[in-house]
């Protein structure tokens, strides 16, 4: 084959591998807009505990918290804040919250230093000691709950649920980098999650709300199996699946209020999620190019300009997959949650798919994450070892 042969030829692979995961995008918001529901939660609640593992009083915490306790209308959840602290703020704001609802089984719990584990799971561990029901929640922090959320919640368990879990829609976000964090949530982390669901792939987990009977938990090795894991809501979903407990994806999200920080901050925090995806799900990491559209359709441009002086039908093609991004995109957030980003944030999704392998690359020489104060480093399988604390 001459040079000139094998490029035509790459061209050709790199045009059908763009319109085929344009293809499959669409197809994973198709499946979203038809699995996501937005009714009014009507339905019965039974007894469950909702675990809040805090740290930090971010902006909107106690307005998040006391969401939980009016979507709760008739009072049958047992709810736990736990912080490591009575120094923290979070303290302040959850013990706020409690004590405006008396009559509710609403408390903070203070679960002491972490020490080496994991600030969020060491929350989890000791505040599961004092869950009354053979069901729990987890959800963290920055989750606002309402009422269809434990309506649905209620129904899978019912129906004889392990384990279940809600993804996150960060929709609402409106600053810039807040903007960014929750493009990532939902067009990244999120948009293929009911596809692979309703092909019977793999149930998405997320921190933002988690559910597991008791039995599950112990089944899959005890929440301590899981105090150093990076990645604490992809392992423990992962091994209730693997295990054969039955996993639901619940057909209601849960409205995330992510903060991204600074710009600068924001993509040190996308970093940190990229190195945690690396040593966590190498498979999965690798793979990242090579589901990227976008990309493919880059490659395409530079080397068809490099071939002939010009684009030509590749920039057609180009804009066309930049174009199904984004509307695409826009499409998911409306038919998911009825919500969405501000209009600048869609024609920068497609230019994030590209800008971010610069990420990519630089995940795949990094093992070391900065997180609330502790510097870890990243072992193979996702673990954690502290090096640092900002105390040392």
């Amino acid at each position: 084959m001459t040079l000139a042969a094998a490029a035509t030829a790459l061209e050709a692979v790199l045009a059908v591998h763009a319109a085929a995961m344009t293809a499959a995008l669409l197809a994973c918001v198709a499946a979203s807009a038809s699995f996501f529901r937005r009714d009014t939660g009507r339905g019965p609640v039974d007894p469950f505990t909702v675990i809040k593992p805090l740290r930090g009083a971010e902006a909107g915490l106690e307005d998040r918290l006391r969401s939980l306790l009016e979507a709760d209308e008739q009072g049958v959840l047992q709810v736990l804040f736990a912080v490591e602290s009575a120094d923290d703020p979070a303290y302040a704001a959850a013990a706020r919250v409690a004590a405006e609802y008396p009559k509710r089984d609403a408390r903070v719990v203070v679960t002491g230093p972490s020490g080496a584990r994991m600030g969020k799971m060491h929350n989890l561990i000791e505040a599961y000691k004092h869950a009354r029901h053979a069901a729990v929640v987890f959800s963290d922090s920055d989750v606002a709950t309402d009422r269809a959320l434990l309506v649905e919640t209620t129904r899978a368990l019912r129906a004889g649920a392990g384990a279940a879990s809600a993804i996150p829609d960060a929709s609402g976000a409106r600053r810039a980098a807040d903007v960014l964090v929750g493009v990532v949530f939902n067009h990244y982390f999120c948009a293929p999650c009911a596809l692979l669901y309703k092909l019977g792939l793999v149930t998405a987990f997320a921190g933002s709300w988690m559910a597991f009977t008791k039995e599950t938990i112990a089944r899959i090795g005890g929440l301590e199996r899981y105090e150093r894991a990076a990645a604490d809501d992809f392992s423990m979903g992962l091994a209730a699946q693997v295990l054969g407990a039955k996993t639901v994806l619940l057909p209601r999200q849960a409205a995330l209020f992510e903060r991204g920080g600074s710009l600068v901050e924001t993509a040190r925090h996308m970093l940190k999620w990229l190195k945690v995806g690396r040593w966590s799900a190498p498979p999965v990491y690798a793979a990242l190019p090579l589901i990227n559209g976008l990309l493919s359709a880059c490659a395409l441009c530079l080397l068809h300009a490099a071939r002939f002086g010009e684009l030509g039908w590749t920039a057609r093609l180009l804009a066309g997959t930049a174009f199904a991004r984004a509307v695409g995109a826009w499409v998911y957030d409306l038919a998911c949650s009825g919500r969405r980003f501000p209009s600048w944030a869609y024609p920068a999704i497609p230019v994030l798919d590209v800008a971010g392998m610069a990420l990519w690359a630089i995940g795949l020489f990094a093992d070391t994450i900065e997180w609330r104060g502790k510097t870890y480093i990243i072992l193979p399988g996702g673990s954690l070892e502290v090096v640092r604390t900002k105390t040392d």
